[in-house]
């Protein structure tokens, strides 16, 4: 004789299974957001690198041409990549 499941026995193991596919997407989802906030990271670091590297190079052409008058140092200065927010 084989014991037929009652509807509320299998709404309960439809429910805990809907719950733990719930939870492994809510896994992958945080997984996914984590991978991006590390990726982020990454891009801020670069930008930064960047930035110094420009501010380097603008710094040597500045200092190459002591004589060029103020506003164009000023302007060039001014028209590099603003600086990175952290």
């Amino acid at each position: 004789m084989s014991a037929a499941a009652s509807p509320s026995t299998t709404y309960l193991i439809l429910s805990l299974v809907q719950i733990a596919l719930c939870g492994a997407g809510m896994v992958l989802i945080l997984q996914e957001l984590r991978e991006l906030v590390r990726q982020l990271g990454l891009v801020r670091v670069a930008l930064a690198e960047h930035q110094r590297h420009s501010d380097e190079r603008l710094t040597r052409l500045e200092e190459a041409q002591p004589d060029a008058p103020t506003p164009a140092r000023l302007s060039l200065r001014a028209s590099g990549p603003r600086p990175v927010r952290s």
